[in-house]
Formats: C-alpha cells, sequence, structure tokens
C-alpha cells in the first residue's frame, strides 16, 4: 500500500512538472517529445506491447503479415504519446486552438437529437485522443457529464478529473451516479461514455472482428429507459496536432431486448470500421477479447 501511494505521488509530481514544461513548448516540439517517450514506452512496456500485437493478430491474421503488425503496435505506442502530452497541455487549450485543430464533422446530427428533448449520449472508444472529444464538446458550449473508471493511483486519477472539467465538463464514476445521470439526460443534457472494454460475465456478446466479445450494456440500457439518443463519435488523429471529430448516424435503441443487442452491435461495427481504418489510433493493449468463448482464430 505505501509503495502504490508513493508512486502515486511521484507520478503525480512527474505529470504536474511535464506539463508545465510541455506547455510553454511550441505545440510541435512538444508532439515530437511526446512520440519520443511512446518509442521509449515501446521497450520498457514490453508486456502490454505483446497483448497489443496478440490482438492484431487475432484481427488481421488473414489480412497483414507480422512485419505489419509490429510496425502498428509502435505507431499505437508512438499515438499514445502524441495523446498523453497533448492531455498534459490541456490548461492551454481553448476556443482558438479548437478552431485551429479540431474539424468538427456532422454537427446537425446534434442539434436534432437534442430537439427530441430526451437528452443525447456520445458513446466512444479508447481511439485517436478520445480525451480531447470532451474537451472539444465542451468548448462549444455543449458541456457533458463524463463517465470515468476510477483508477489506482488517486493523485493521477484527481488531476487527470480537473483538467477534464477544467473546460466545463462534469466527471462522474462509474457505478456511482446512476442517478444523477438519468436525471442529466431528462434534462436534455448530454452525456459521454466509453465503450470498448471487456465487459466481463456481465457483458453481452457482440460481433467484433469476427468473434464474441463481451461489451457492456450500459450506455444502451440508459438509452432506452430515457430515449436518449446515441450518437457513435470518434477523434481522429489526421496528422500532428491536427483532428478530425467525426460524429456518425445516431442510434436509437428500441425499448426490447432484441432492439438493445442490434444497437450494440451497431456500434461495434461502427468502431471496427474506424480501427481497420486507422489501426494504430485504437487502444490495442486492453485484453479486448478476455471474456470470449471463441479462444482461437
Amino acid at each position: 500500500m505505501k509503495n502504490t501511494l508513493l508512486i502515486d505521488y511521484v507520478l503525480y509530481l512527474t505529470a504536474r512538472a511535464s506539463g508545465a514544461f510541455l506547455r510553454v513548448l511550441p505545440i510541435g516540439a512538444a508532439l515530437w517529445i511526446g512520440r519520443l517517450f511512446g518509442r521509449l514506452a515501446y521497450i520498457v512496456n514490453y508486456k502490454r506491447a505483446r497483448i497489443a500485437y496478440a490482438n492484431l493478430r487475432a484481427a488481421f491474421c488473414a489480412e497483414k503479415n507480422p512485419s505489419q503488425m509490429r510496425r502498428i503496435v509502435k505507431s499505437l505506442y508512438r499515438n499514445f504519446g502524441e495523446t498523453l502530452v497533448e492531455v498534459l497541455r490541456i490548461p492551454k487549450v481553448d476556443n482558438a486552438y479548437i478552431r485551429r485543430y479540431v474539424k468538427i464533422e456532422n454537427m446537425p446530427y446534434i442539434d436534432k437529437a437534442l430537439a427530441k428533448g430526451n437528452g443525447l449520449i456520445f458513446l466512444t472508444a479508447h481511439f485517436g485522443n478520445w480525451e480531447l472529444s470532451s474537451i472539444t464538446s465542451a468548448l462549444i458550449e455543449l458541456p457533458l457529464l463524463v463517465l470515468a473508471r476510477e483508477q489506482k493511483m488517486s493523485r493521477l486519477n484527481n488531476a487527470l478529473n480537473a483538467y477534464r472539467e477544467s473546460k466545463g465538463c462534469k466527471v462522474v464514476k462509474k457505478g456511482m451516479a446512476t442517478r444523477e445521470i438519468y436525471e442529466h439526460l431528462e434534462k436534455n443534457g448530454i452525456v459521454g461514455i466509453l465503450s470498448d472494454q471487456d465487459a466481463g460475465k456481465k457483458g453481452e456478446f457482440v460481433d467484433f472482428f469476427g468473434r464474441p466479445t463481451s461489451t457492456a450494456r450500459g450506455a444502451f440500457t440508459l438509452s432506452q429507459k430515457t430515449g436518449a439518443v446515441i450518437i457513435p463519435s470518434f477523434m481522429v488523429r489526421v496528422g500532428g496536432a491536427y483532428h478530425k471529430l467525426v460524429l456518425e448516424l445516431p442510434i436509437e435503441v428500441m425499448d426490447n431486448e432484441p432492439g438493445r443487442s442490434e444497437a450494440m452491435q451497431k456500434f461495434a461495427l461502427t468502431l471496427e470500421r474506424y480501427v481497420r481504418k486507422h489501426p494504430e489510433q485504437w487502444l490495442w493493449l486492453h485484453k479486448r477479447w478476455k471474456s470470449t468463448p471463441l479462444r482461437k482464430v
């Protein structure tokens, strides 16, 4: 316990010092440091790199050779390094930054969804710079209630949540604020949810890259009970500091079990389409197929 607290404190101080340094650098130089950090993390974090490679092999064994998959893993770490730098630079992000570096596609989908009066759920994944999505939404005057998993390192976790909330969003812990989320949607509010990690025995299996994949029902159940529209959204890195926030066609969930399953499958196929197009931008480090009954591909 003491070791965890010490590591948390050291990492917290390191993050604060690194953030202060990165915020005085031009964005190009800061991202270069991020890519350098990503290369180093690829070497040091070899266990996770092996998980990423195994996931890629499961998804692309018929389409890509080992050399191509290793390059994707290395690119994944470089993108993660850039994302980490951008998170540490959040205090500098303002409307001018968003106008310069983020292009938003299909904004009318938001107006149509909110016009129904039942709230809106932005459903996304650990893809591109997912943290920039909520910041962008808040700065264009669409603040979110962000559903976030509590991390083990409490100081780092609190610092990250403070960054998330600094532009107008509010963070709620998964499993701790269900009533608050329902009330927010009932007031025609907007909720942001990540839905791309293994949900274990409590999840529902959908087809993802040809394998049964345990997926959380939470966002889809919320939609059923409140009438909130689900809009899949992805922050795609198009090069360096430039991003494209793409809003996909809204998903309306029918109020029955088959309707929920159909909506979950739609989102899984949408995410798969993005991952196939930009495999280096998805966080393959997580054991996405941990609960699959299909052990071999």
